[in-house]
């Protein structure tokens, strides 16, 4: 169904006690209304004594039970009104426990209405994340979100306000005035010191709803004798809404640099493309230009190739610094040249410089494989000291570090110990384009196997990406000898004609059709897909995915495979340990030994169907928390 407004309220009965006429208002009128309630259940744990008496005040002694009937409550309401709900479960703050500490993240009421800043910021993010997900699916062009303006400070109203806050700059999002804590004589003070921030938007006439809301709020029978003790109910015959004031006086001058490099290649160079359209679409404060090395064109390799990025930034950096205030880059090349400037004496003021980190191998996006003996070993050996030595000079230059998982993070910092500051690093998932990547009905999968004449019985295990050693395709083609023989196995390579300028990416690719034909591998069957759609239909066609990938940037294969419904197995490089963290441990390889990866390959293959459907429809539901739009959005405000 798609929704006309959608009102998140922090409470089961929150969005009724303060928007119940305007809510009553717009159904009049057709239109479809969503109510998503976040902090819809409670836990049993030690409370404070005042808690405990508005447990007891609400008729009940078990919380359980106590959300239970709430939550009916709840959907009475909306179903005796003809609106939708939406409970996402979260913990209501008086039973939210520490996790650190195992304790009451607030003791006792003052500690829940006494917040003035959120302390609990990765709940915070955990419901933006879910919310967001939510904005991107069914709804309007011209739809509308409610966030309560957090009269009163609960701390569960400040979490959703500080998130409409966000928001506020790519939806059209109104704050409502919070009942009953709006009549209060502290909610004009309060009203008062956000008058900087929030301005009088609209104040909706709803008189003849009052009665209508009075009996919406009467159905919450739990809530009633608490909130109304004398049994009198104010309810004002107008509603008011405001809007977020975002300060533009220091951002609307500033210049964003956003600067890539002709080494991101792949998906890395595909997320980037993405990311860009994603900033360009908000209504940003500031500007964003792209800028490409032309270093790759050349056709240097190794150390040549980067004293020549190098130096092609030192040559624009001048321009650049002159024209920006900040530096967002996904090239480590640009940070070194940025280094060598300041070391020369040539660079006097250096703009904040944000750096989003593709690779998790190293702080920066470099590993070499040498060779094991001769004058290319002491060679490459000296390239990669220098590299490491550039890389540690380099990086106190980083205002922040942006990676792509708590995986990444957690990498970084056990490499680099003290030398990195915690704080420095911020966590900004990838996103996935989900207008090309999605799944299909059984159906129409046995259309396409018809389609591309694939037997019923055959196994299909796809490989996506560039022919590269990092990628572990030959270990992936000698693992399908030791497949189960019951199964009869298809692998089918999705890769695009390698770069002419990476010569060993040539020689890698002979040796690989050299060792297929040696071993009489008929099995497997290289593809160069002519667009997305066709990717996509082969996911979808897979019985599994496989990325034995021993470095990962971007990983996009992993979000696009996932996407489209299929069940993926990767290591543990890239994003693909915290996607497959949460989708099914048992599908991380831990090892890229071929056959490590025929057991991991067989484990799928004799999934159950009931396994496997479960499988699927978690990893969908993980999926949902990624999209470039939240990815653009949660990069402007680190920036």
């Amino acid at each position: 169904m798609r929704f006309d407004a959608v009102f998140f309220s922090p409470h089961l009965d929150d969005a009724v006690l303060s928007c119940g006429g305007l809510i009553t208002k717009l159904i009049k009128k057709g239109k479809k209304v969503l109510v998503v309630t976040v902090f819809s259940s409670g836990r049993e744990v030690k409370v404070s004594s005042r808690t405990k008496w508005w447990i007891g005040r609400c008729g009940f002694k078990d919380v359980v039970k106590l959300f239970m009937e709430r939550r009916i409550e709840d959907r009475k309401v909306a179903a005796s009104l003809g609106f939708a709900v939406k409970h996402l479960g979260f913990i209501d703050a008086s039973f939210r426990v520490s996790k650190e500490m195992g304790v009451l993240v607030y003791k006792g009421f003052k500690d829940v209405f006494g917040q003035s800043k959120i302390k609990e910021i990765d709940l915070k993010k955990k419901i933006e994340n879910k919310l967001l997900s939510l904005l991107d699916g069914n709804l309007r062009k011209k739809v509308k979100f409610y966030f309560p303006l957090a009269l009163g400070n609960h701390v569960d109203h400040l979490i959703l306000r500080e998130i409409g806050m966000d928001l506020s700059g790519s939806y059209g999002i109104l704050f409502w005035e919070d009942y009953p804590y709006s009549l209060y004589l502290s909610a004009q003070k309060q009203l008062q010191d956000l008058s900087e921030k929030f301005v009088l938007k609209e104040v909706e006439d709803v008189m003849d709803f009052v009665e209508i809301k009075r009996e919406m709020i009467r159905h919450y029978k739990s809530q009633v004798k608490s909130l109304f003790r004398r049994k009198r109910m104010y309810l004002s015959a107008r509603e008011t809404f405001y809007e977020y004031k975002k300060d533009k006086g220091n951002d609307k001058d500033k210049r964003v640099f956003f600067i890539t490099d002709e080494i991101d290649v792949g998906g890395a160079k595909i997320a980037n493309d993405y990311l860009l359209r994603e900033l360009t679409k908000l209504k940003l404060d500031f500007r964003i230009y792209e800028q490409v090395s032309p270093n790759f064109k050349y056709g240097f390799v190794g150390t040549k190739r980067l004293f020549w990025s190098i130096l092609n930034f030192v040559v624009y950096l001048k321009i650049w610094v002159k024209r920006s205030d900040v530096i967002l880059t996904t090239s480590p090349n640009l940070v070194f040249a940025i280094w060598l400037m300041r070391f020369l004496g040539l660079m006097e003021k250096i703009p904040k410089l944000f750096y989003y980190c593709h690779s998790d191998r190293s702080f920066f996006s470099k590993s070499i494989k040498g060779e094991k003996s001769g004058l290319r070993f002491v060679y490459h050996r000296f390239y990669l000291i220098f590299y490491k030595w550039l890389e540690l000079k380099s990086v106190f230059l980083i205002n922040r570090i942006i990676v792509p998982g708590q995986s990444y993070k957690d990498r970084l910092l056990e490499k680099y110990g003290g030398k990195i500051n915690k704080d420095w690093i911020y966590v900004v998932p990838h996103g996935i384009d989900k207008r090309n990547f999605y799944p299909v009905s059984e159906k129409e999968k046995w259309s396409l196997r018809k389609k591309l004449k694939i037997g019923v019985r055959t196994k299909i295990i796809v490989y996506c990406g560039r022919i590269d050693p990092f990628k572990g395709i030959d270990k992936l083609i000698k693992s399908l000898q030791y497949i189960d023989l019951k199964f009869r196995v298809k692998l089918i390579i999705l890769t695009f004609e390698p770069d002419k300028v990476v010569r060993r990416y040539f020689d890698y690719l002979v040796n690989l059709s050299g060792m297929y034909k040696k071993n009489n591998l008929r099995q497997v069957l290289f593809i160069y897909p002519k667009n997305k759609k066709e990717i996509a239909d082969w996911y979808r066609l897979a019985d599994c995915v496989v990325l034995p990938s021993e470095m990962e940037s971007f990983s996009m294969v992993a979000l696009e495979a996932v996407s489209c419904g299929s069940v993926f197995v990767g290591t543990e490089t890239g994003i693909m340990k915290d996607l497959l963290l949460r989708i099914e441990s048992d599908l991380l390889l831990k090892r890229t030994d071929f056959k490590y990866i025929s057991g991991k390959i067989d484990y799928v293959l004799n999934l159950s169907e009931r396994n496997r459907e479960g499988i699927i429809k978690k990893g969908l539901t993980v999926i949902d928390d990624y999209s470039w739009k939240k990815t653009a959005m949660d990069l402007e405000r680190c920036i």
